[in-house]
């Protein structure tokens, strides 16, 4: 199942309450993305064993999982170097839902806010956003390549 199929199956289950088939289609889902992540890795150490010459892209920075306690949070990377060659990775993750994308990019149902996301990405640092209803995210973890 591709990545876009998965996350409407999420999508899908979780609105009709078949709570084990969202969960199964969310473990494909991040399945997919742990593929997709290891491919990314056997390119840049292809990459890296040509040498000097060759542009690899390169692990520029990883968060950690970091707690949310407040609805705006200032993370300073310094990757530096243009934004736009960036590849980023914006995981979220709790306790009763694991690791998921429920929300990412935020929600905004007439309840109110929901999901979490990154914004303002400069060289040096981004803001991470966490919708003030939201229920679903604990941690965020972002990660950046820079190519």
């Amino acid at each position: 199942m591709n990545s876009l199929a998965s996350i409407l199956a999420v999508v899908c289950l979780t609105g009709t309450g078949f709570a084990s088939d969202a969960a199964e289609a969310s473990k494909d889902l991040l399945g997919s993305i742990q593929e997709e992540v290891a491919l990314l890795r056997d390119k840049v150490l292809e990459l890296e064993s040509k040498g000097p010459g060759a542009q690899a892209p390169r692990m520029g920075f990883d968060s950690g999982w970091i707690p949310l306690t407040s609805n705006t949070t200032l993370l300073t990377h310094n990757v530096g170097g243009d934004t736009d060659r960036y590849l980023v990775f914006f995981d979220q993750r709790s306790a009763n839902y694991g690791t998921h994308k429920f929300g990412d990019g935020l929600v905004y149902p007439p309840q109110g806010e929901y999901g979490a996301s990154y914004q303002h990405l400069t060289s040096s640092d981004v803001v991470i956003y966490w919708g003030k209803q939201d229920a679903w995210v604990e941690e965020v973890r972002l990660r950046i390549i820079a190519f």
